[in-house]
């Protein structure tokens, strides 16, 4: 049995880009191969999106792919998905705070 990475809390704000469109979230938590993140837009299963996320100072783009959706709304209607993300090549500016 493949041993679960540690997952760290999170609450950055991120951009993910799915061709031509642009979509906010924020890391909700994260890991060396993996994110979940909450968003107002769902994405597919499977789906292969860009993560935009903020390290050191400088914008790094990274290729992921849609693993699992949650949806969730409040009283009001409101909806928002939960999203986990796989990180099948992550970049080494990514992969070293994880060191």
């Amino acid at each position: 049995m493949k041993d679960r990475e540690t997952r760290i809390k999170a609450n950055q704000r991120i951009i993910i880009k799915d061709g031509s469109s642009n979509y906010s979230a924020a890391i909700s938590t994260i890991s060396k191969t993996g994110m979940s993140i909450k968003t107002d837009h769902t994405f597919p299963t499977y789906k292969v999106i860009d993560v935009v996320v903020k390290i050191a100072k400088q914008f790094v783009r990274i290729k992921a792919s849609v693993r699992w959706v949650h949806e969730f709304s409040d009283d009001s209607g409101a909806k928002w998905y939960e999203v986990g993300l796989s990180l099948p090549n992550p970049p080494a500016e990514y992969t070293e705070h994880f060191e």
